[in-house]
């Protein structure tokens, strides 16, 4: 998986910068009641009663992770015992504070306020992602739960993984079953003139899988492939729906007792143009490019293919105008695959954190950078007296060039189109032949 960072990683880190001059900013309790925060380390014995008066401080986080993890409260006046490093607060914590709890130290700007800034910059990003078109709820595997796989006879196991070394995109269906039983897709709606192209990853842990296009209207096999590679390897053929055929599902069947295996996706377009972008894609403006998956390399079957071995190239395609009140507001119109996949790239937006495990995939300076110039603004703003405003705004200054300078480096602010525009068709004619780039160009060329 890619690497990811905490909220309250970041909320250390932000302290860290905010107040590089004051102590304590991070610092361990040794005890407390509901009433005040002991921290050994900060007695000293010419401190002032007065010296942290109205001084936030927000623990980070507890032993056992509870209460008081996550509330905040102030320094009273003249709450600061010197000689023990007691700190008396108002409002009471609701659990009195344990040895080994942590708390940050802040001064001027309550959580509240850093979280939103963490999270003004979190809005703003928009990370490259691909995934698989598919007919199939969920066969791009973004869902968290398994709820669009319907059991097939009593799998033992079935569930969402993102291990990295068992997955290809974000998650990968995980499923333990016996002979000709595991899972099934809701059925997709075909006519019998219809051409199916389906693709399939599977990776054995134990025994054999058997990826099946299944006929449900005559409840009948149109065609199975059975997969015990222990690598990925890429299910994938083309199939003419048979004769009154209107529905059609795809199994993920164990070939014998003990199977074990995960499926990275579960692509199934037709002959159709059209099709829904993935649920991932918020706004068709995030869109980028659509590529095949070019395969010439043979797995251990006409119909397997060795995983990765292929190359993304570029397809035509066309945005068709989004439907703002539709279910299905974005839309795609494609040229008929050859034999294999279509993926489209996009940038997508990240969910807000708002617990403090909550993580995100942006790089953990960037965020820092970005929302410490948000929070030295609010700072400066609050300042009494030129002098400490001008510092702040300086300070502020240079925050926000390191931020613009690692946002343009990573590429992480709003999407870049890469496509050009393609011409509606003409009757008899494909979007091939009137596409304004070479339909074959290289991902990375």
């Amino acid at each position: 998986m890619a690497t990811t960072v905490t909220l309250a990683t970041l909320l250390e880190r932000l302290t860290e910068n905010l107040w590089p001059g004051q102590f304590p900013v991070k610092i361990t309790a040794t005890g407390g009641a509901v009433g005040t925060f002991i921290a050994a380390t900060a007695a000293y014995s010419s401190g002032h009663a007065n010296a942290y008066d109205g001084v936030g401080i927000y623990m980070l986080s507890t032993t056992d992770a509870l209460a008081p993890q996550g509330e905040f409260v102030k320094v009273t006046s003249a709450g600061f015992t010197p000689a023990s490093g007691t700190f008396a607060v108002s409002p009471a914590w609701t659990v009195s504070p344990a040895s080994g709890d942590v708390g940050l130290f802040l001064y001027g700007l309550p959580p509240d306020n850093i979280i939103d800034a963490i999270n003004d910059i979190q809005r703003t990003m928009k990370v490259p992602r691909f995934l698989p078109l598919s007919l199939i709820t969920d066969g791009d595997m973004e869902t968290t739960g398994v709820g669009n796989w319907t059991d097939v006879g009593a799998p033992t196991t079935k569930a969402k993984i993102t291990t990295a070394a068992e997955t290809l995109l974000r998650q990968a269906l995980d499923v333990a079953a016996g002979l000709d039983a595991g899972v099934t897709t809701a059925n997709i709606a075909v006519e019998d003139t219809d051409t199916v192209y389906l693709s399939v990853p599977i990776r054995t842990q134990t025994g054999s899988v058997k990826v099946i296009l299944y006929n449900a209207t005559a409840s009948s096999i149109i065609k199975s492939v059975t997969v015990s590679a222990t690598p990925y390897t890429e299910v994938r053929f083309s199939e003419g729906v048979p004769a009154s055929c209107k529905n059609v599902t795809v199994r993920l069947l164990g070939g014998e007792a003990g199977s074990r295996w995960r499926t990275g996706w579960v692509s199934l377009l037709t002959n159709n143009k059209v099709y829904s972008l993935p649920s991932a894609i918020v706004d068709s403006s995030e869109f980028i490019q659509a590529y095949y998956l070019y395969n010439l390399h043979s797995g251990t079957s006409n119909d397997t293919l060795r995983m990765w071995d292929q190359e993304l190239r570029v397809w035509p395609s066309e945005l068709l105008p989004r439907d703002w009140r539709g279910a299905s507001p974005n839309r795609i119109a494609i040229d008929t695959p050859l034999y294999g996949p279509i993926f489209v790239s996009f940038r997508s937006a990240l969910a807000v954190l708002s617990a403090l495990t909550d993580t995100t995939e942006i790089p953990e300076e960037l965020l820092v950078e970005g929302a410490l110039g948000i929070c030295l603004k609010q700072l400066a703003a609050r300042a009494r007296s030129p002098q400490v405003e001008a510092k702040l705004k300086a300070r502020q200054a240079r925050a926000e060039t390191n931020y613009f300078s690692m946002l343009e480096s990573k590429g992480l602010g709003s999407p870049t189109v890469v496509y050009s525009g393609v011409r509606r068709s003409p009757a008899g004619r494909s979007i091939a032949d009137t596409i304004s780039y070479p339909a074959w160009r290289s991902i990375g060329g």
